[in-house]
């Protein structure tokens, strides 16, 4: 079944080469944020900010926001990492019931 399901999702991401290539497209993207966050911050702080292509390509207070710019303009968001940078310590707090 596990194994089904796998060949569904490479197969909907455009084939093995293309999933790798978009895998590392992505990772690239979150080098890229975490590389530059001492610039990043000085621009965007206490802000969502999305990369694609080593390029901030959105970026807002909320993340809502991030997304449906992302959205709107037809990028492709599950492509896209989307993080909070804050010069601040941010803590969360999840909760399981």
């Amino acid at each position: 079944m596990a194994g089904g399901l796998l060949e569904k999702v490479i197969e909907s991401a455009g084939g093995l080469e293309e999933f790798k290539r978009k895998r590392e497209q992505f990772r690239q993207d979150l080098a890229f944020i975490e590389e530059n966050k001492e610039k990043l911050l000085e621009d965007y702080d206490e802000n969502w900010i999305a990369a694609y292509k080593s390029k901030i390509v959105a970026h807002g207070k909320d993340y809502n926001s991030v997304l449906s710019y992302l959205q709107k303009n037809n990028m492709p968001i599950d492509q896209i990492p989307i993080r909070y940078i804050s010069k601040h310590k941010v803590f969360a707090l999840y909760f399981m019931q």
